[in-house]
């Protein structure tokens, strides 16, 4: 169904594309560099999506194995297994795809969790529009913030600059400094970019390269200490 074709009481999601994005990651847990450049847990319709994606995201961020039993293991230590248990979560391991289809799904699920942003906004706006005491003005204002800020949501959404992405790697670099992650990792940006990290007894370098003018940056941890730089390419 063309989701410009939904009928008016029909809540926009795609079971199907929640369920793609969440398999293909308990398959290969490497795809989430992919689904996490573009979603978050609010994105999910399911509240059982969207805490099983957040418990992805914590496993992947500290580079622990990535399955239906540490999945459900890290729900049940956050308190947010509600009704997921390994059936689900095995049922969900069915749908597998290609690093090229999480992605098409990924946006999927974005697309849908915008057109209910949509829908809320819609509602408040006419809201705004007949409620006693505000002056035309100040009805107007209110809603044009609302499709800003929906409008901003939908930005944080498009493709990243490798530069930009590095902010959300410092934990694991860090960790790696401390010792507390294991070094040999190899990260994967997904398109033309790349991660290198390599470590010394004097600390752990770090290189992303990415593609066209971007070109690269360099980061080093020497006895604790984040050192960042770029390089042209």
């Amino acid at each position: 169904m063309n989701p410009h074709d939904l009928p008016g009481n029909v809540v926009p999601f795609s079971a199907e594309a929640e369920s793609a994005v969440l398999g293909s990651m308990l398959l290969s847990p490497d795809r989430y560099d992919v689904a996490g450049a573009i979603l978050e847990p609010k994105h999910f319709h399911d509240p059982r999506n969207a805490a099983i994606f957040q418990a992805i995201a914590v496993l992947v961020v500290a580079c622990k194995a990535v399955d239906i039993f540490t999945v459900l293991d890290q729900l049940q230590k956050s308190g947010s297994e509600g009704s997921v248990d390994l059936l689900y979560l095995n049922e969900l391991a069915q749908f597998s795809g290609s690093a090229g289809t999480v992605r098409h799904y990924a946006e999927i699920v974005a697309e849908r969790a915008m057109m209910r942003g949509l829908i809320e906004a819609a509602q408040k706006a006419r809201e705004l529009a007949t409620e006693a005491g505000l002056s035309v003005a100040d009805r107007l204002n209110q809603c044009q913030d609302l499709f800003q800020q929906l409008q901003a949501k939908r930005g944080r959404n498009d493709p990243k600059a490798v530069s930009e992405m590095v902010a959300g790697m410092l934990d694991r670099i860090q960790a790696l400094a401390d010792g507390s992650m294991q070094p040999g990792i190899s990260l994967a940006l997904g398109g033309d970019g790349g991660i290198d990290l390599t470590t010394s007894t004097h600390g752990t370098a770090l290189a992303i390269k990415g593609a066209g003018a971007a070109g690269a940056i360099n980061m080093t941890t020497v006895n604790g200490a984040i050192i960042l730089g770029t390089v042209k390419t």
